[in-house]
């Protein structure tokens, strides 16, 4: 504890070079409230319900010192309800509650203020007392401080100030999709009644307040989350009704401050019947949150703008303060004191800009939000290797050099050599990604506990292994038998195993890291190339927890709004409404949501989720709001207004590692997920897999096949043009042995795009499939199956001596019969196509010049197949929405009718998809 508060004391030294303007003026509004002598933290704090204490006394907080406090009376505690006259006071300064009684009581926070004042310790109460100031005044706010934990940290301390001061909060997380409409008002198509008719309705256009414009109405405090993260020219729209409290407003009224308004009440010339001018209540509030850019990534703040706010600077808790976290969350004393040191040095190491302010060679924040579920894994798997635990929270220690292409080059070196000397420094042994480590435990069985169904039991088996006892860091011995810990599960079938599934030694450590972070209520990253199993890994452990998954394909344009919720029209009366998304479903019911695409999406979009990955809370775009459960308290709240977020729900995002460099693994994202990275399966792993998928295959059919994708590994790959064969490619081209004569070098060269690569690199290519003794097919073979013809039955179709089951089709009229002339190149085409689907293929990619007859050789398959077909056309204005779902107005109402895209996965017929 005295090398805590001595070796990692936080130094103003470390505050990040800002500009000498933002600089001087955010540390004179930081230390301004202090010249008083009354700072030395004298606080009274409100009692609620039956006190031991007399009536007209209150439980005193006193400290002469800002390191050693001593508490009186700390037992009672709550945001319910005051007495006292309804007054907060912290030190010198005091705030009357008696003036501003909560309308909404379930739009005030709860459960953010530690209800031990043991808990709230000399920093929590200072920033608490700063704010307390700030609003006496009646001025706004602005913390600001580092992104990741850095962002939760701020957010929870202005809930923590709302829940203490008895105010309805307003959130806005901003992004760089943000527009007008969500700072002002929203049009909705509502039926209202007309007038003088009896029972009839007419269609009309209706302004919703968003919320700003509900906070500044309802007296309310507003929090604007991620202040760097928005366009520059839309926060502007704000600027004067932050400034003067007026605002005009899309339905006509114009929002005037309260102090005019009662000026233009005493004057004669204004009625005060007039709905034009409309007061916004003298309470309303506005707290920013902010990243200073720079040097942290983001947006700069307009001047204009930043004079708005007075500014304090919030830091991440110190090392006392999450050693204290993490006691009171159950943690051992030892694992504690390691990781609160640790994450002490991380932090100091994250805010020195010597090496100056560029974000590409700075250290990424360590996200310490986390340390919990980190103690946790450690308390409860002795085992398990500690620099790899920590390493899931901060994937930038990770020495896969692939990781370069998300961190850059420069930030990943830097973070890397603070994370190593870190660990050395403290005595964190161990190493990250060693194999046999990761591999101590596995999953042996899963009960569900009598008394929750939502909850299960899972057991570890402990592989044997002699170690001397330094090894684990002095944490708890490991014995022979393995742990057991309880994990949030689903309803369905618990332990369930795919039979295709091909269990190796590579999943079942993946498995093991999947289940011990989802024990300790982290929401999980998977990160791998293309096509090396992330999706069936993540339905599997679905599987063996009972989960209902709800999968979620994101896409580039997606916006912040259309991850939680999408604007749609009621089918009967053709209003307008929210659509919650699969995220939001599966949060109210308790599923395990798969965000399958995360790195097309932009860092900013991503981080819109925050708040519900950290704390299962957020503010939905209708309005509404998604409530932890044990937050939802007892007063009688509208279920169209605030739902709460099942325990058992949990989110599993996919990315892939791509050769750009869209995906940015940022500090926010960090502190969001834990970090998994899929491993490259070994070669026995991969022979297992592939033996799988094509029992017949012969062994040196395989090898062969791995060492093509050995040769086609790291340069060897870009000198031929193409992408590396990942474990996706390899069954494709195994279940497609048996089908061409034994020769697999027509599948590899089609997979790989041989035919579409320029004359050297394709030569490089055949030269490289040649001398793994993968030749191509001679051109007597070729001559000789030339003339096949093409025999027709009624319930076969045979090319040569493939045959083909038609399919029974339900709509005759969606089979195509083309005009077809049996040309022997496109009958090949066809027959090798109608062979991959046999083998389990279902979905084709036809490249050509134009008119070389891709759509006649489309259709003649389906006719062929007796395959019913959709057809749609792209172009340059395509969109998903486009794809899935077209507007049409029947009787003054606006129906959305499926796409053919849609159309065709209800009925399960052929999409042919032209132009794409």
């Amino acid at each position: 504890n005295m090398l805590i508060r001595s070796g990692f004391r936080r130094s103003r030294r470390a505050m990040p070079r800002l500009s000498a303007y933002r600089y001087s003026y955010m540390y004179r509004s930081q230390v301004s409230c202090w010249k008083h002598p009354e700072a030395s933290l004298l606080v009274s704090i409100p009692v609620l319900g039956p006190s031991p204490l007399a009536s007209n006394t209150s439980p005193v907080i006193t400290s002469t010192s800002h390191s050693s406090v001593s508490w009186y009376s700390t037992r009672y505690f709550s945001s319910a309800t005051f007495c006292n006259n309804n007054k907060v006071r912290i030190g010198h300064v005091e705030l009357d509650l008696s003036k501003n009684p909560a309308q909404d009581p379930y739009l005030i926070p709860k459960s953010y203020l530690p209800s031990d004042p043991s808990q709230r310790s000399p920093t929590l109460l200072r920033h608490l007392q700063w704010m307390l100031s700030k609003d006496a005044l009646g001025q706004d706010m602005m913390l600001v401080g580092s992104p990741g934990s850095g962002s939760l940290h701020r957010r929870n301390l202005a809930l923590m100030y709302a829940e203490m001061t008895q105010r309805e909060v307003e959130v806005l997380t901003l992004s760089s999709d943000v527009t007008e409409s969500d700072l002002k008002q929203r049009k909705e198509l509502v039926h209202k009644p007309i007038r003088n008719v009896v029972a009839a309705t007419a269609a009309a256009v209706e302004f919703a307040d968003q919320a700003p414009v509900r906070a500044a109405l309802g007296g309310r405090i507003l929090i604007l989350d991620g202040l760097e993260k928005a366009e520059r020219n839309v926060l502007p729209t704000i600027n004067n009704l932050l400034e003067n409290r007026e605002i005009n407003l899309e339905d006509g009224r114009l929002l005037v401050s309260p102090k005019r308004y009662n000026e233009l009440l005493s004057s004669r010339s204004f009625d005060a019947d007039n709905t034009f001018l409309v007061p916004t209540h003298p309470n309303f509030r506005v707290v920013a949150l902010a990243t200073p850019a720079p040097p942290y990534p983001g947006r700069g703040i307009d001047p204009p703008l930043r004079s708005r706010f007075q500014i304090r600077r919030v830091d991440n808790p110190s090392a006392e303060e999450i050693y204290s976290d993490l006691i009171n969350s159950g943690a051992n004393v030892d694992i504690a004191s390691q990781l609160s040191a640790f994450a002490a040095a991380m932090d100091s190491a994250a805010s020195d800009f010597s090496s100056g302010p560029s974000s590409s060679g700075r250290t990424l924040v360590f996200p310490s939000n986390a340390l919990v579920s980190a103690a946790h894994t450690l308390d409860n798997f002795p085992r398990e290797d500690c620099r790899s635990v920590l390493a899931r929270l901060y994937p930038a220690a990770l020495p896969d050099e692939r990781f370069e292409r998300v961190f850059g080059p420069s930030s990943k070196e830097s973070s890397r050599k603070s994370f190593d000397r870190a660990c050395d420094e403290l005595g964190i042994i161990g190493k990250v990604v060693d194999k046999e480590c990761s591999h101590m435990y596995e999953i042996d069985t899963i009960e569900r506990s009598a008394s929750d169904p939502f909850v299960a039991t899972v057991s570890f088996s402990a592989a044997p292994l002699e170690v001397p006892s330094s090894f684990f860091g002095g944490r708890n011995d490991p014995n022979s038998s393995g742990p057991s810990v309880k994990v949030s599960c689903g309803s369905n079938e618990l332990h369930r195993r795919s039979p295709s599934f091909v269990r190796t030694q590579g999943t079942s450590s993946v498995f093991t890291s999947m289940m011990q972070e989802h024990a300790a209520g982290r929401d999980i990253l998977l990160i791998s190339p293309r096509g090396e199993g992330k999706s069936t890994i993540t339905a599997e452990f679905a599987s063996l927890l009972g989960y209902d998954t709800a999968l979620f394909n994101l896409y580039r344009e997606m916006s912040g709004r259309d991850l939680l919720q999408r604007r749609a029209t009621d089918p009967t009366t053709g209003e307008t409404r929210w659509e919650d998304s699969a995220l939001v479903k599966a949060a109210c019911h308790g599923d395990l949501c798969i965000l399958d695409g995360v790195e097309r999406l932009a860092s900013d979009t991503v981080t819109t989720l925050h708040s519900l990955m950290t704390e299962r809370e957020i503010s939905l775009p209708d309005g509404s709001k998604l409530v932890r459960a044990d937050r939802m308290g007892t007063s009688i709240v509208p279920s169209s207004l605030i739902r709460p977020v099942h325990p058992s729900f949990r989110v599993i995002a996919l990315a892939s590692l791509t050769k750009d460099r869209s995906f940015l693994l940022s500090d926010d994202v960090m502190s969001a997920f834990s970090t998994l990275l899929v491993p490259t399966p070994s070669v026995s792993c991969m022979k297992a897999i592939l033996r799988s998928a094509n029992p017949t295959c012969p062994d040196s059919v395989i090898d062969k096949l791995l060492h093509v994708r050995a040769a086609l590994a790291g340069e060897a790959a870009v000198d031929c043009g193409v992408q590396p064969l990942s474990t996706r490619n390899l069954l494709r081209i195994v279940k497609l042995e048996n089908s061409d004569d034994g020769t697999l070098y027509n599948a590899i060269s089609s997979v790989l795009l041989a035919d579409l690569l320029p004359p050297t690199q394709r030569a490089s290519l055949e030269s490289l499939l040649n001398h793994n003794k993968f030749m191509a097919p001679n051109k007597r073979g070729m001559k000789s199956r030339q003339n096949e013809s093409i025999v027709v039955n009624e319930g076969t179709a045979s090319i040569g001596d493939m045959v083909f089951i038609r399919r029974e089709a339900k709509r005759p009229e969606l089979v195509p019969t083309p005009e077809f002339i049996n040309i022997p190149s496109q009958v090949q085409a066809i027959k090798g196509l109608l062979n991959e689907i046999n083998a389990g293929e279902r979905s084709f990619l036809l490249l050509g010049n134009q008119g070389v007859g891709k759509n006649k050789l489309t259709d003649r398959l389906c006719e062929l197949a007796n395959f019913e077909r959709e057809y749609i056309q792209l172009h340059r204005d395509s969109t998903i929405g486009s794809l899935t779902l077209s507007p049409s107005l029947e009787y003054g109402k606006i129906v959305w009718k499926d796409s053919p895209l849609l159309r065709a996965v209800k009925n399960g017929v052929v999409l042919v998809v032209d132009e794409a």
